[in-house]
């Protein structure tokens, strides 16, 4: 008899990898998947989830790419090792995503930027197709890469960006960011990801049985204020009302 037998499992329940089936969907956790689902369906460019070591922000990042992975219309492309120290081979990675063929180009940053941007361009002739790459491990992005990104973001249409970019990433990002003022004026949101609170315990006087190391602003607090949270079901997934684009200003942290 296996352990999971044993103890009534159907499989290993905390796995070293990021299972999006196993994510805990806390109010927190939920209402970062709403506003990064929210971000790329506004085609609003640059959004970012910070948080500390274990708040499980790769396992919101791989079900932010399932849920996208729901709608034909969007195309998203994970970048779970974003750590390169020749920008070239950064961007030939990003190529290869999308489907070109990096090796011809490696080396040649101005083909590589080129080739990207010809094939956002031809992405965008569909309007109701939606390119979007996310980056696990933000915090290993190297200065030189951040500014590709930059130059990413600058491949745009009269009415929005060609690529949707939702960057996870540990804390330290915040000072990357803070330090590339360029880069920073284009996150559109930026959230916190938080530890969860367990449920009270009858056993403590309705206390948490056990500490919680919560993000250094503190559970769901925003990067940048941006107002009350919207409610989110407490379903495993959000329902289609729920995960609709809303207008501008109705989307918390979308505004301007």
């Amino acid at each position: 008899m296996s352990y999971f037998d044993a103890l009534g499992f159907a499989r290993e329940p905390f796995p070293n990898a990021p299972d999006p089936d196993l994510l805990y969907r806390s109010p927190n956790h939920l209402e970062c998947l709403r506003h990064m689902e929210i971000a790329v369906r506004l085609r609003r460019g640059l959004n970012v989830v910070l948080g500390e070591v274990g708040t499980g922000k790769s396992t919101l990042c791989r079900e932010l790419r399932r849920l996208l992975a729901e709608d034909r219309n969007l195309e998203t492309h994970l970048l779970d090792d974003p750590y390169f120290e020749d920008p070239a081979d950064f961007l030939a990675a990003v190529a290869g995503l999308f489907g070109l063929d990096a090796e011809a180009m490696r080396g040649d940053q101005a083909r590589l930027r080129g080739a990207i941007k010809a094939f956002l361009a031809r992405q965008a002739a569909d309007e109701r197709h939606i390119v979007t790459l996310l980056v696990d491990e933000g915090q290993k992005i190297t200065g030189a890469c951040l500014e590709l990104l930059r130059e990413l973001l600058n491949f745009e249409s009269t009415s929005h960006k060609l690529l949707q970019i939702v960057i996870f990433a540990q804390t330290e990002f915040e000072e990357m960011l803070a330090a590339r003022p360029n880069l920073e004026d284009r996150v559109n949101f930026s959230l916190r990801a938080a530890a969860a609170d367990p449920p009270p315990d009858p056993a403590h006087g309705g206390r948490a049985s056990r500490p919680v190391r919560p993000g250094r602003h503190g559970a769901a607090a925003p990067v940048h204020p941006a107002g009350p949270a919207p409610h989110l079901p407490p379903d495993r997934r959000l329902s289609a009302q729920d995960r609709a684009p809303v207008p501008c200003g109705h989307a918390a942290g979308c505004g301007p």
